[in-house]
């Protein structure tokens, strides 16, 4: 029995730092006037562009809620920087307001970046782990953090329309990126994005098998010889 309690006391020591890992989405970089997303993070690829879906591993892995535009609509909405193509927006006129980006069940993602359009006070960028809000950039923490201004709503400053991009660790469990306005419109583009999958493996299905099969071994063993020494 010796072993089986040593078992359940790893078992439970590895399930305490398990919940009490904390999330730690991580800001990394920035990089103004880069709407064709030429620079990507480490093992980034470009995933959505809202014109078509030109990587095949969008069409499994992700789908996109909210509204999308092309060009400018004065007072409302303008393109980032540089960019005329398709852009999606999240805005406080219309009947969808929010625009969320989903990582598809069974995935995870453990980086994404994205260019930004104008970096107002009132827009924000959140990730979110199967409902839940890990962490919230708002667009002033966006441009602090890129040039160290105050946020802005210029259509053309290099300060106001950059290329950000964020990592996670593990136990974040990263599945949602939802962008937010209070104000006209939040404009993105050009998604990129790592990913893991959160299915094991057939070798790992066979070393959790082969893991059991062990447990259960070791507990036959030792009633047996509980039996022997009773008996």
């Amino acid at each position: 029995m010796r072993v089986i309690s040593k078992m359940l006391l790893a078992a439970l020591a590895l399930g305490a730092l398990t919940t009490s890992a904390s999330a730690a989405v991580t800001l990394t970089a920035s990089h103004a006037f880069d709407p064709a997303a030429t620079r990507l993070g480490s093992g980034e690829s470009l995933v959505w562009n809202f014109n078509t879906v030109f990587n095949p591993v969008a069409d499994s892995h992700f789908s996109y809620v909210g509204q999308v535009h092309v060009g400018n609509l004065n007072n409302f909405w303008a393109a980032p920087a540089n960019d005329t193509s398709h852009y999606g927006i999240a805005t406080d006129v219309g009947a969808l307001h929010d625009a969320t980006f989903t990582i598809q069940s069974g995935f995870e993602l453990t980086s994404f970046s994205a260019y930004l359009g104008s970096l107002d006070d009132y827009n924000s960028i959140s990730f979110l782990s199967n409902g839940t809000t890990l962490k919230t950039y708002t667009g002033d923490d966006l441009a602090q953090f890129a040039t160290g201004n105050n946020a802005g709503s210029s259509s053309t400053s290099g300060d106001d329309n950059r290329r950000f991009f964020f990592t996670f660790a593990a136990s974040d469990d990263v599945t949602q990126v939802l962008f937010h306005s209070d104000g006209r419109a939040f404009e993105f583009d050009n998604f990129a994005a790592s990913f893991i999958s959160t299915v094991p493996e057939p070798a790992t299905w066979a070393m959790m098998i082969l893991g059991f099969g062990f447990v259960g071994f070791m507990m036959r063993s030792n009633r047996q010889k509980t039996a022997t020494i009773t008996a």
